[in-house]
């Protein structure tokens, strides 16, 4: 059965290591989008400096954003890094584990692969041993059976309940992160604006105050967009898959999942550990069979 061999080869040690890599890459770019969220901020606030101050030292208030400036928009760049490593190496675990075929791992991809996750357990020995030996539904949460099966399901149906899963899980934690992660920016947009315009400020001193905070802003606000209809078509796959298990459409739904992950996007990691075992308990009440 499929589902049993799924079972087996997500719990396999070459794939639990992968999965840990993974999550921490993910984790890392929380870390730098954080680093880069603050920087800007902390560029931002130079805009509070009063005038008399400001005019006395202007070369230090020039210079010292700039280089929060600089610092945000590196730590962004490198958000972005670990994200592609992150997503490759969720999209290979994928591909082994309910052997879905969507790319062409060279050689050479399958050495990155392979040194991506040995470098991050070789430096984190002792945390890799727990969380490949936790699931989700422990404390902490770990990378042991990824995919859960509340019922026995046909070979035809259980690759399209673990791409459900990953759907559902999704959704379940993005809508926490847009709340919180959109009630910050859009405050920061409008003292950023209230500030401008009340103040008489030097267009080069918001242009540095702002610089940062305006790019990273307006990356992010393109990358959720295109988070925003990714998620749409995965949800219009999902429902046409319902109706019928074709092979194409299962195939085209994890390419979808699979461009999802590489979105400058991530989730809140304090929320996940947070929710990880009630969520788990949630999804196998909804799927079991009464």
């Amino acid at each position: 059965m499929l589902q049993e061999t799924i079972v087996k080869n997500q719990n396999s040690n070459n794939m639990l290591k992968c999965q840990f890599s993974a999550r921490h890459y993910y984790n890392l770019a929380e870390n730098y989008n954080v680093a880069a969220f603050i920087g800007s901020l902390i560029s931002l606030s130079f805009l509070l400096i009063p005038d008399k101050a400001y005019v006395a030292y202007s070369p230090i208030f020039l210079l010292t954003p700039s280089v929060f400036d600089i610092a945000s928009l590196v730590c962004y760049k490198l958000m972005g890094i670990s994200i592609s490593r992150a997503a490759l190496l969720r999209n290979y675990f994928d591909e082994i584990v309910l052997r879905t075929k969507i790319s062409n791992n060279t050689d050479s991809d399958i050495r990155k692969i392979n040194s991506l996750i040995i470098n991050v357990v070789d430096k984190s020995k002792e945390e890799c041993e727990l969380q490949i030996s936790h699931t989700g539904r422990d404390n902490p949460p770990g990378v042991k059976n990824w995919y859960e099966f509340s019922k026995q399901y046909a070979d035809s149906d259980v690759i399209f309940e673990c791409q459900r899963q990953n759907r559902w899980w999704n959704n379940e934690l993005s809508h926490r992160r847009i709340f919180l992660y959109g009630s910050v920016v859009i405050l920061v947009i409008i003292s950023g604006i209230l500030l401008v315009f009340f103040s008489n400020f030097s267009i080069l001193r918001v242009f540095v105050c702002l610089l940062s905070a305006a790019i990273t802003f307006t990356d992010r606000f393109i990358e959720n967009l295109k988070y925003i209809r990714l998620s749409m078509k995965i949800d219009d796959r999902c429902e046409a898959l319902e109706v019928s298990k074709n092979k194409a459409l299962v195939s085209s739904l994890q390419e979808l999942i699979a461009k999802r992950r590489e979105l400058k996007i991530v989730e809140i990691n304090h929320i996940h550990k947070k929710h990880s075992k009630e969520l788990s308990e949630r999804y196998e009440q909804i799927t079991k069979d009464f």
